[in-house]
């Protein structure tokens, strides 16, 4: 006799999880240094779904990776570690920019772990709150309060451009400052000339009175 119950957990077996999620995790063990093999469960064998993957865990209707906990105090072995030996078994290296893919991770811990560098930018990953990597003291970047070195620099930068800005804008307002003095002294000096140098002035008024015969002749049209 036909036995349904049986064709649906045959057909559950046979469904995995999304082949891009699965590529995702896949190249996050691939980058990370993993001492204590926590992740050995990660494979490719087509006979294991990735929903099955040790801290990962899936939707039962879209079958994509919505969580993913893997904080260090719980991936450990069974044996006590002392704490200057403990994050010598944790996960190691950056969070690769491909974990920017996992768009339907709703849940993210990666804390106690050993992880470092900049936070992948312009992602979901910093969606999330800074507990999700809590313990890792060499993170750094949004969501995160501790600047990454590179952004450090950034304001810096920024101050010292306005700061050209400014010096570039006071030499432009002295020059035309400048030019202004000059020009109003010129026009002092030549005017004053004229008011208190009588050989000056009588010169001057007799050169106008040239000018203006000559531009009156040249003017004039010819009869």
């Amino acid at each position: 006799m036909f036995n349904s119950s049986s064709l649906v957990t045959s057909n559950s077996m046979m469904v995995h999880c999304d082949e891009k999620d699965e590529s995702i995790l896949l190249k996050f063990k691939h980058e990370v240094t993993d001492p204590s093999d926590v992740l050995s469960s990660w494979s490719s064998d087509e006979e294991k779904d990735c929903c099955q993957w040790r801290g990962v865990h899936c939707d039962n209707i879209t079958h994509r990776v919505t969580k993913l906990h893997l904080p260090c105090d719980t991936i450990q072995s069974d044996e006590i570690l002392d704490q200057d030996n403990e994050k010598q078994h944790c996960l190691t290296g950056q969070i690769p920019q491909s974990m920017s893919g996992m768009s339907f991770l709703e849940v993210l811990n990666l804390s106690c772990n050993n992880f470092e560098g900049k936070i992948p930018l312009g992602t979901q990953l910093e969606g999330f709150t800074n507990l999700s990597y809590a313990g890792n003291p060499k993170l750094c970047g949004p969501p995160l309060t501790k600047l990454c070195p590179q952004d450090e620099k950034l304001p810096n930068e920024k101050q010292k451009r306005e700061d050209d800005d400014d010096d570039s804008s006071e030499v432009c307002s002295w020059f035309f400052m400048g030019l202004g003095i000059g020009f109003a002294t010129s026009i002092w000096g030549v005017l004053g000339a004229i008011l208190f140098n009588r050989k000056f002035r009588h010169g001057y008024f007799r050169f106008l009175n040239i000018f203006y015969d000559i531009l009156i002749r040249k003017l004039k049209p010819i009869s």
